[in-house]
C-alpha cells in the first residue's frame, strides 16, 4: 500500500480503518524542498476521513 512508503505515515493511518487507494487521484501541489531531500504531494483522499481529528468536525 502507498502509505507504507512514507516516512510520516502515523496521521494519514489514524484517519481510516484502511487507507483507501490512490487509483485515479489528482495531484494538486507538488514541492520539492532541502534541496530535493523532500518531496511533498497534495492531493484529495478519495473519501473523507473516518476517524477526522476534533478540529477538522466543526469545518463543514
Amino acid at each position: 500500500m502507498w502509505v507504507n512508503c512514507l516516512d510520516r505515515n502515523i496521521f494519514i493511518k489514524s484517519l481510516y480503518s484502511e487507507v483507501p487507494h490512490l487509483s485515479n487521484a489528482q495531484i494538486k501541489a507538488l514541492c520539492i524542498s532541502d534541496e530535493g531531500n523532500r518531496v511533498t504531494l497534495g492531493f484529495d483522499m478519495p473519501y473523507y476521513a473516518e476517524f477526522p481529528p476534533q478540529k477538522w468536525l466543526g469545518l463543514g
